[in-house]
């Protein structure tokens, strides 16, 4: 009898992504191609990233699909939107959507639905088997969101009602010269930086305020009033702040595990500004596993075809 595998797909704003896990949930194939974004822009449009999904998919799922010469694929699972709720929509996940039905017919298996968050989390996850309930904060380009997970339900509690925290990691790297996405590049510019907490940290009744920190990191890149490597450490020190800040208000136990995931996650930089300036009992992913990626839907696939009473 072959082995069995499951397919995941997730095509973003950011990435085009194709996964296969096996039965037990362990990684076959994991490829990704970065969006292709001009010097100076800070995004694409959604009919520029569509177009450049459908040219990079047959690429990123020829690969995967090599590794599973040996294997009988029994599902597909993809990401149809961003979050949960039914206003939930961007059309890049279209394009991950048509791939998948069309996998799934000319294969004659299921095709299963989740969204980008849920795969993110899945993904976080992947290390430690950490199990609701628990606090999930998603920050990313397009998300940032503080949430309880509990069982399989999302409440969301807080979030940022103006800019991303990725947002403001990619508007501040353009501003200065740096590539988008600019988080990697940004890190690299903190390296060996101390902060002094020059840029506002803000938390509103729905949750963290970005524009204000935003203006002043302009001025400053404007008027080159600090040094850029300067700009960058307090950019970060300002969403270290801003996430403690959100979690203390709402009251979250420092005993419950805080989930961090999502692109801005895999900072290390970030990660060890949070750990070091609280009690909270974070946890991380991977940092592969922290940007846009396929694994957690390969694997939210699998559950769904075993939950179906398939074996």
């Amino acid at each position: 009898m072959p082995k069995t595998a499951f397919i995941g797909i997730d095509t973003s704003c950011y990435t085009t992504s194709c996964a296969a896990v096996d039965i037990d949930g362990n990684i076959l194939a994991d490829e990704r191609v970065l969006l292709s974004v001009k010097n100076g822009a800070r995004g694409l449009r959604q009919s520029e990233a569509v177009f450049q999904h459908v040219r990079n998919f047959p690429v990123v799922f020829d690969k995967v699909v090599n590794r599973l010469k040996s294997y009988s694929i029994k599902a597909c699972c993809v990401s149809k939107t961003p979050t949960d709720g039914e206003n939930s929509y961007m059309p890049v996940f279209e394009a991950g959507k048509a791939f998948a039905q069309s996998l799934a017919s000319a294969l004659n298996i299921p095709c299963f639905y989740t969204t980008h968050q849920r795969g993110h989390m899945q993904a976080a996850i992947l290390l430690d088997r950490l199990q609701p309930p628990f606090v999930a904060v998603h920050i990313s380009g397009g998300t940032s969101d503080f949430m309880f997970i509990e069982h399989d339900k999302i409440e969301t509690f807080a979030f940022s009602r103006d800019l991303h925290f990725g947002q403001l990691v990619d508007r501040a790297a353009v501003k200065i010269g740096l590539p988008f996405p600019g988080g990697s590049h940004l890190e690299k510019l903190a390296m060996g930086q101390k902060p002094y907490g020059r840029y506002s940290v803000t938390v509103k009744d729905a949750g963290p305020c970005l524009s204000g920190a935003e203006k002043q990191i302009f001025d400053d890149i404007e008027f080159k009033a600090i040094p850029k490597e300067q700009i960058a450490i307090e950019l970060y020190d300002c969403l270290a702040g801003s996430m403690l800040k959100t979690l203390e208000k709402f009251n979250i136990d420092i005993k419950t595990p805080v989930l961090v995931f999502g692109g801005v996650a895999s900072s290390n930089i970030l990660r060890a500004m949070l750990t070091q300036k609280s009690d909270f009992n974070f946890r991380f992913s991977q940092n592969r596993m922290s940007s846009d990626n396929a694994v957690g839907v390969a694997i939210i696939g699998l559950y769904k075809y075993l939950k179906e009473g398939n074996f």
